[in-house]
């Protein structure tokens, strides 16, 4: 049963780095897992023949992130959801599970975009392997070198960002504009980050702002069904079917676009600044 959880650990983590658009070489996966080139041909051939994979050059990948839900692909994805659950792996991969099904071109249709970050596998197997193990990296940044404390690598708006800490301060980073990675030896103390209640990239830790705003029903109804964050909650809802809505934030651009995507249905209440802030743009755009 061991051996059986193990293939079924590497199958994930195969499927995983497909999905995030990462072409995989037979032999590095075979240097990675500790086993033979026949096996890992042998995940491909056999394990995961009913996905819609191609090769580039000696290279695997999913072919435009479209599968075809027959029945033959139904029951592979049913059987390693059940065998994850077993195994204890289900909730590191649910969500990877989840949006291939839903990237399905014959039952459903989604708009989710990721951006394929295959041309930048070198670095995601640097940065995975200093984020596992606590080690500063050094890159070069719109033509700044830097040295940092890497911590998640994170997706948002379907664009892929490392989020590290350059002495006390964090910053994100845009994967694709990194060059010239190097994985240090020097290795750092991991405090409790974390960016569970990231809306985007210019969540900053440790610094909280309360947002206060009203959102007509229509609004609503879509923030009771998806809140910005978990912290969201809701205040009151009045005669007019109106709701006072309450976030936190840590920066002014966390939210911004929300609220100016759904203007005229929403409005900021608290804090002022940020009420004044969006009238001024849109007072910008009306003179453009």
């Amino acid at each position: 049963m061991k051996d059986y959880q193990t293939t079924l650990n590497r199958l994930l983590i195969i499927l995983n780095r497909l999905y995030l658009g990462e072409l995989l070489s037979v032999s590095e996966l075979a240097d990675e897992f500790g086993v033979s080139n026949r096996t890992i041909q042998r995940y491909f051939n056999n394990y995961l023949k009913d996905f819609p994979l191609k090769k580039i050059g000696k290279k695997w990948t999913i072919d435009n992130f479209q599968i075809e839900l027959n029945s033959d692909t139904k029951i592979a994805f049913e059987a390693l959801e059940k065998i994850a659950k077993k195994a204890g792996f289900y909730s590191q991969i649910e969500i990877y599970l989840k949006k291939l099904k839903l990237s399905s071109k014959n039952v459903f249709h989604t708009t989710l975009k990721i951006e394929n970050i295959g041309d930048k596998f070198e670095f995601i197997v640097l940065l995975e392997e200093a984020i596992n193990n606590n080690k500063y990296v050094e890159f070069f940044y719109k033509q700044k070198k830097y040295k940092v404390k890497p911590l998640k690598i994170a997706n948002f708006d379907g664009y892929w960002y490392l989020l590290s800490i350059e002495d006390k301060d964090y910053k994100f980073f845009y994967i694709k504009n990194i060059y010239n990675l190097k994985l240090l030896e020097d290795s750092f103390i991991k405090g409790d980050e974390n960016i569970e209640n990231a809306i985007n990239a210019w969540y900053t830790p440790n610094n909280i702002i309360e947002v206060e705003f009203l959102a007509d029903e229509y609004v609503s109804k879509y923030l009771e069904k998806i809140p910005l964050n978990s912290t969201q909650i809701k205040i009151n809802t009045y005669e007019d079917k109106t709701t006072l809505f309450q976030v936190k934030i840590t920066h002014f651009m966390e939210i911004e676009k929300f609220i100016k995507s759904w203007i005229p249905r929403v409005k900021v209440l608290k804090p002022i600044e940020l009420h004044n802030k969006i009238i001024q743009d849109l007072k910008k755009y009306i003179n453009l």
